[in-house]
């Protein structure tokens, strides 16, 4: 999946000035999103290194990778993508369940690596967790999973009727749970955000004290996307059909 950002050191030496609506391809820098590292390592066409931290989890990031894939008729990379933003949800899911019992990052990675699971056992624990603790009970379409495996392994072609019914029902999966969260008036309300704000304050003095990164790091903030937590909600509608038409045409960053 590549994704691209404004080089920071571009625009150091353009005098700050915003580069952002720039057509000097030179000014920007791409990579493939790696999962290996908590920053993203890009290099721009003027032959700058530098460094993205971003503020909003992988699946965000997998969604609009399926947004871009569906509108440039990639059916199939667009319910794998999709599909798998559903799987790293879950992921996250779980990840947060584990941190509010340790309260420490390291052991909560630790844990999570020491008892490997595949993703239909995760799956499982997210939704049991959701349910038993929060009272949330969110279950995906029911024609998901039968979707992606007739598509992904099975003899189907994907279409992009498909396409857009699988992009659909993680959508909804993923803002429904996001919202009853973001709707508790405790401390649960953040439960989701926690693990993953901690990994990254943990990095929030790298510029500083880090020779690598020096000038050359991007405290993403901003980074938006339709499916993100970190954004002001939108109303989406009810209807599919309007629904994927407000999906489709968010103005979303960083996947290209």
């Amino acid at each position: 999946m590549k994704i691209k950002e404004i080089c920071p050191i571009c625009l150091k030496e353009a005098g700050g000035h915003l580069l952002q609506n720039s057509s000097n391809e030179n000014y920007y820098g791409f990579t493939e999103y790696s999962d290996l590292k908590d920053y993203q390592t890009f290099k721009c066409g003027n032959n700058h290194t530098f460094y993205a931290v971003y503020r909003r989890p992988d699946y965000t990031f997998l969604f609009d990778d399926s947004i871009k894939s569906f509108k440039n008729g990639y059916y199939y990379e667009s319910i794998a993508t999709a599909y798998s933003a559903y799987e790293r949800f879950n992921r996250i899911v779980v990840l947060a369940m584990i941190y509010s019992e340790t309260k420490d990052i390291s052991k909560t990675d630790e844990i999570f690596k020491n008892n490997k699971r595949n993703s239909t056992i995760i799956e499982g624990m997210a939704q049991t967790n959701l349910e038993s603790k929060f009272e949330i009970t969110a279950k995906p379409h029911s024609k998901l999973k039968k979707i992606r495996n007739d598509t992904l392994h099975g003899y189907q072609i994907a279409s992009k009727d498909n396409a857009k019914k699988v992009m659909i029902y993680v959508f909804q999966y993923i803002n429904e749970i996001e919202l009853k969260f973001q709707q508790m008036n405790d401390e649960n309300q953040y439960f989701l955000t926690s693990y993953y704000n901690k990994r990254i304050s943990m990095l929030k003095n790298l510029k500083s004290s880090t020779e690598l990164f020096k000038d050359s790091l991007i405290d993403n903030v901003n980074s938006a996307s339709v499916i993100s937590p970190d954004i002001n909600r939108t109303t989406f509608s009810d209807s599919e059909d309007e629904l994927f038409d407000q999906i489709l045409n968010y103005k979303y960053i960083n996947a290209y």
